[in-house]
């Protein structure tokens, strides 16, 4: 069971977890998430947190899928990273350029060390230039095919690692790993 499957009820009466067709989506919003990461780098007490981001696809491929269904349920949060996902969750949408961003400029967490793994689309490539822009986010934009993503990880000293696999494969990865990665957050964008 998830950390944040554990949760009861927010100030509103809801529950903090929604479930979203199986998936427990987190209802918290980008404030308390950056509060969340920034606790675990300090106190570091659980092994990495890990967040997934779920949008539409994400529901229909784990519906589809239940090894992806598992690595999202055994994540620690889950995210609802588009409005469809966010508006049945009754949250707010975070999306993982956002949460990129926010991370990046924020006075305690814009200081440690990001780096991220994995090919991705034009939206990560915007966040990423206005973050490494900032100085705070590193990259390993070149995942040959074969190659011990967890050696390559490992290899970069990180506090919070972004892994843009695509989806499932970086939730199936991220679930596959967690123990064996260095990193204090890994977040699936």
């Amino acid at each position: 069971m998830s950390a944040a499957s554990m949760r009861s009820l927010d100030q509103g009466g809801w529950p903090e977890i929604a479930n979203v067709f199986g998936i427990p989506v987190d209802r918290d919003n980008l404030v308390v998430v950056l509060e969340t990461m920034l606790n675990e780098l300090r106190l570091g007490l659980r092994g990495p947190l890990t967040i997934c981001l779920v949008n539409a696809f994400s529901v229909v491929e784990a519906n589809r899928n239940s090894r992806h269904m598992t690595a999202l349920r055994e994540a620690d949060l889950c995210l609802a990273d588009g409005l469809g996902v966010a508006w049945l969750a009754r949250t707010p949408k975070i999306a993982g350029a956002d949460l990129m961003l926010a991370a990046a400029r924020h006075p305690e967490l814009g200081k440690m060390r990001h780096v991220l793994l994995g090919g991705f689309g034009v939206a990560y490539r915007a966040a990423l230039r206005q973050a490494q822009s900032a100085g705070s986010i590193a990259s390993i934009p070149e995942v040959p095919d074969g190659a011990d993503l967890v050696a390559m990880a490992n290899a970069v000293p990180c506090d919070i690692l972004w892994v843009a696999l695509g989806c499932p494969r970086q939730e199936l990865w991220m679930h596959a790993n967690r123990d064996r990665l260095k990193a204090k957050v890994v977040i699936g964008v």
